[in-house]
């Protein structure tokens, strides 16, 4: 009976990590309340890299020096184009409270229902809580780096090291160099041999494609949907498919992900005076992180001159 006992009690407390991410995972969904009550879609932050910073309770010792922390690096972190925020248990508030007595800048969301916690692994079921584990999200929504031995004095300038380094190792897994590109009203970083010559590794292929109108069904995997009703930010995923949708200066994009005959393709298409915009990476199913990694990096913020004539 004792060992019964034992036993259930080591599944209550470890039920919260079994659902643990690893680096290369992609972020599971996060849409929840702020400090202010409103509702933040993490997804609509894709281009840019996003920092979740899970903490155990508000206005707590160390949680206390940990936001203290990133508000004192919030200037740096925004110039670095680093998004954080600060995920715990307690209420919307809580988190206010918190907020205006310590003049946290950061956004700091509200896991009532433990949903995100819980999908992220870092619940601790016995006690209601998050553990004190930071995620690095690329701009791609995967899971760059995880640490869970957070120094809670220095959390702001080492979060902003870590992307940087993260950001390092990004460019050098892209062949070393890229080169830029023009295309549909943006400026791309595109690795070296995406336009011809030496440069990609063996069944990597780039292709930029413009065509008139408005091309119903233009880019889309086998048996994916056309997307329509989607709201910005919100992903669909079906199998070995998916798609998201979100916002690149004034246009609307969509990123698509698809498998076929085990290669993988990952994509941007948007529509910008009349024409239909397509920025595609193809490989083996095994050069899936290298294929979204460069995606990734494509993104340039701000737009290029002009957009190559279509087709």
């Amino acid at each position: 009976m004792r060992q019964t006992i034992a036993s259930v009690l080591a599944l209550l407390l470890t039920a919260g990590l079994a659902a643990a991410l690893e680096v290369g995972d992609r972020a599971p969904e996060v849409k929840l309340p702020d400090q202010n009550g409103q509702l933040v879609d993490v997804a609509d932050q894709y281009g840019r890299w996003v920092v979740l910073a899970f903490y155990p309770a508000d206005a707590t010792p160390g949680c206390t020096l940990e936001a203290r922390s990133v508000t004192a690096n919030f200037e740096a972190l925004q110039d670095a184009e680093v998004e954080v925020y600060g995920v715990s248990t307690q209420g919307v508030e809580s988190k206010l409270a918190f907020c205006e007595a310590e003049g946290l800048r950061q956004t700091m969301l509200s896991d009532v229902t433990q949903t995100v916690t819980t999908a992220f692994g870092v619940l601790m079921p016995d006690r209601g809580i998050a553990q004190r584990v930071t995620f690095y999200i690329d701009p791609s929504r995967h899971i760059a780096h995880i640490n869970r031995e957070v120094n809670v004095e220095t959390a702001g300038a080492d979060i902003l090291a870590t992307v940087a380094h993260l950001r390092e190792e990004a460019q050098a897994a892209s062949a070393n160099q890229s080169v830029r590109v023009d295309f549909g009203g943006h400026g791309w970083n595109l690795p070296a041999g995406a336009l011809g010559g030496e440069g990609l590794p063996d069944g990597v292929s780039v292709s930029l494609t413009a065509r008139a109108g408005d091309a119903p069904g233009f880019g889309q995997g086998p048996g994916l949907g056309t997307g329509a009703g989607r709201g910005q930010g919100q992903a669909v995923q079906a199998g070995e498919r998916w798609e998201e949708i979100f916002v690149l200066g004034d246009d609307t994009v969509t990123r698509r992900e698809w498998t076929f005959r085990e290669r993988l393709t990952t994509s941007l298409e948007w529509v910008r005076a009349g024409t239909t915009y397509r920025l595609a990476l193809s490989g083996a199913e095994t050069q899936a992180p290298l294929l979204r990694a460069w995606l990734a990096q494509a993104v340039v913020r701000e737009p290029a001159p002009a957009p190559l004539p279509a087709e």
